[in-house]
């Protein structure tokens, strides 16, 4: 993570980070065996990458605003065990907002 990336924002951070998950051969059994009763085939990915792309603003003292970008590369199944086909890849678009309010009521006291 980097922070204070542009001039006059050294409050605000940029990160980016990739993530490798390999699912457990016990996962796999229970993900084939599904899609197998369910009248697919057994052939299910192994693994999911997930790269994030962050960029947290400090609006005040208090007020932060985050969007984000993910791109999935062989998003996970085991959440819909009995599809019959790979779930294509993603792209997830996030925003978060966070109030500190303790600075928040401090700041209008």
């Amino acid at each position: 993570m980097q922070k204070g990336t542009f001039r006059g924002r050294r409050r605000d951070t940029i990160g980016f980070v990739v993530n490798v998950q390999n699912f457990s051969s016990l996962a796999m059994q229970r993900m084939r065996a599904a899609r197998s009763w369910a009248g697919g085939n057994e052939n299910i990915r192994h693994n999911q990458y997930i790269m994030e792309l962050a960029y947290g603003a400090q609006v005040t003292p208090a007020i932060r605003v985050s969007p984000n970008l993910q791109c999935i590369l062989n998003p996970d199944q085991s959440g819909a065990p009995f599809r019959t086909r790979h779930i294509g890849h993603a792209v997830v678009f996030g925003f978060k907002f966070t109030a500190d309010l303790p600075t928040l009521v401090a700041s209008m006291l």
